[in-house]
């Protein structure tokens, strides 16, 4: 059942109580996740430094993997498990903010076909968050296609996101 796929476990407090297979033969689904009420309660987190500038939320956790090195743990990359971002998530990330007091900035980079829900997750970040920002990889690619040196350039020059331009990002079109 699980042939041709990835297993990436998801661990908390020493324990596995998630995990997320990514397809690399031809295989449907691309993504294989088993159903949890767990999944909407937990981050994937990469990132060393307890003092990062920034956060980058993207969807998986190859999207995690693609863009982190070690030399990134000015960035905390964390993976929300999918396209959206709920109130526990929301509130471990605020938690993460009030710890830090150094991070002054969260880009929030999903796939093109999520461009909706990205701007919706910026919605709900930008009261606890000074500077939050929207990244947009060009149609029909993501962080995995792009590849780590394109997908930084993306992430570094993601654009500011405001409260009363909501609409207008929503409407964008690429």
């Amino acid at each position: 059942k699980f042939w041709g796929y990835v297993i990436f476990p998801v661990f908390k407090d020493g324990e596995v109580v998630y995990w997320q297979g990514r397809r690399f033969k031809k295989r449907e689904p691309k993504f294989w996740n088993p159903k949890s009420s767990q999944k909407s309660k937990l981050l994937y987190q990469l990132g060393e430094s307890k003092r990062f500038k920034g956060i980058v939320l993207v969807e998986s956790i190859t999207n995690a993997l693609t863009i982190y090195t070690p030399n990134t743990n000015k960035w905390r990359i964390i993976s929300l498990l999918g396209k959206y971002l709920s109130e526990s998530q929301l509130f471990q990330l605020r938690g993460m903010l009030e710890k830090n007091g150094w991070c002054d900035k969260v880009v929030v980079e999903l796939d093109p076909d999520a461009w909706k829900n990205a701007v919706e997750i910026a919605r709900q970040l930008q009261p606890y968050f000074r500077r939050v920002h929207l990244a947009r990889p060009p149609a029909g690619e993501d962080l995995n296609s792009l590849g780590r040196a394109a997908a930084w350039d993306l992430i570094l020059n993601a654009r500011p996101y405001f409260q009363g331009s909501h609409m207008a990002f929503i409407n964008e079109t690429q």
